[in-house]
């Protein structure tokens, strides 16, 4: 894995929370609906009931899965946040930090750093090359 891959694992889990969550609100919001629009209705409610059950077992998993999510971004966030600090140059440390963990734009980073983009993009490969990545059998113990 080099380091790009590496750094960007973060911003690769974040916005698969953020699809989860959007996904969670969408199904809630269903469920919402469904459960008023079932309150009017004088019917059976057997077979209904076990849809709704279900709807909300999967609204829970979700919950569950979104949650285990968050911790491992937040590992990850801490192991990255570890290694971007042995970065000795303190530019290429601000630079690594907003672009993978805060996930700015390349202009972002450029007027926060009152460089042109070209000078960023410089600045960060030669950033990347400071970036040691672990070793994955050392990280799985």
């Amino acid at each position: 894995m080099n380091a790009r891959t590496y750094l960007s694992q973060y911003m690769v889990l974040n916005h698969r929370i953020e699809g989860k969550i959007a996904i969670l609100n969408e199904l809630q919001a269903a469920a919402e609906k469904t459960n008023f629009v079932m309150s009017d209705v004088v019917v059976s409610h057997s077979r209904n009931n076990h849809a709704m059950e279900e709807v909300i077992i999967r609204i829970q998993e979700l919950k569950d899965q979104i949650a285990k999510d968050m911790l491992r971004l937040l590992d990850l966030q801490d192991e990255l946040m570890k290694q971007i600090e042995k970065v000795p140059d303190w530019k290429m440390r601000r630079l690594l930090e907003m672009r993978y963990i805060f996930q700015k734009t390349w202009e972002e980073i450029a007027d926060s750093l009152n460089y042109s983009e070209s000078n960023v993009f410089k600045l960060h490969k030669r950033a990347l090359q400071e970036i040691k990545v672990p070793d994955i059998s050392q990280r799985l113990q």
